[in-house]
């Protein structure tokens, strides 16, 4: 082999072991190990476990075919420094491959529950009731204490999260519009990135820096956020999600999560206040 092709070989293989590097810097950000990203790394950890078994196998395969000619046993061109031999940079490239692949082709998917589905799906169902015992700006309530009410149920976190800080005035907004016509918010704080205790202390500084005088539960071990979302969604992007209950108590309107503000920097954002208030108009005027 000339050393153009000895180069072109090595060059070939630092590309597709840098592009991998690429992909996984990009995934494994700590501050968005949330959602669909947790859910989709722990699928993709599980495949390339299993295909990491088999390369390895295929390898010890391809590694007793035969014997290399000896003028491609060695393609370094620079003598001194170690070499890989065409069988082991196929090895490799197999391996980069899978690991590649195990990230969009292959089955990573981890249903957390049973029930597991598109959010889409859950419009039109019973909202489950919540248990959370720690509140502020009110005593305990439960979902079905608010029955005949129409509930604007948003998660939300820190006041140092930029999406729950665009979107307070919008909950503050339509809590004060809306209040005397059998309208409600109630606040569910979810601690990130991981469940974990919080004091009501703590969380009743994040409710004064937000402004919000409606109904704020705390849900340090996420189990309301479980029971609504993250047991009966596939892959959500966000935790932030907003749930528009009707007097019934069914779900009859979702925003996934992110902000929904009428001065927010995006379009997206704008539209989904729009779609929020309209919305919320509408079922105001149902009556049971």
């Amino acid at each position: 082999m000339d050393e153009a092709a000895q180069q072109a070989d090595e060059a070939d293989t630092r590309v597709w072991f840098d592009s991998f590097k690429e992909w996984g810097a990009s995934v494994a950000n700590p501050a968005r190990l949330t959602g669909k990203k947790m859910t989709r790394l722990m699928g993709i950890a599980l495949s390339v476990l299993t295909m990491v078994a088999a390369v390895e196998a295929l390898g010890q395969i391809l590694s007793f075919s035969g014997p290399v000619p000896k003028s491609e046993r060695k393609i370094g061109p620079c003598p001194g420094k170690s070499t890989l031999s065409r069988i082991e940079i196929l090895r490799h490239r197999l391996l980069l491959l899978f690991l590649a692949a195990s990230s969009v082709g292959f089955p990573t998917t981890i249903a957390i529950g049973s029930r597991a589905s598109d959010w889409h799906s859950l419009i039109g169902s019973r909202a489950p009731e919540w248990n959370n015992r720690d509140w502020i700006n009110s005593k305990p309530l439960n979902l079905s204490d608010l029955r005949g009410k129409v509930v604007l149920l948003r998660f939300f976190m820190e006041s140092t999260c930029p999406m729950c800080s665009a979107t307070a005035p919008s909950l503050n907004y339509f809590y004060s519009k809306y209040k005397a016509k059998g309208f409600v918010v109630v606040g569910m704080y979810t601690p990130k990135p991981f469940p974990e205790h919080h004091s009501v202390d703590q969380v009743r500084k994040y409710v004064r820096d937000f402004g919000f005088e409606f109904p704020v539960a705390l849900d340090n071990d996420w189990s309301t956020l479980n029971a609504f979302w993250l047991k009966r969604v596939l892959h959500p992007d966000f935790t932030s999600v907003s749930f528009l209950i009707d007097r019934k108590g069914v779900i009859r309107f979702i925003h996934p999560g992110g902000e929904y503000n009428i001065s927010g920097a995006s379009k997206n954002s704008r539209q989904a206040f729009f779609e929020m208030e309209k919305m919320i108009q509408r079922l105001i005027s149902e009556r049971e």
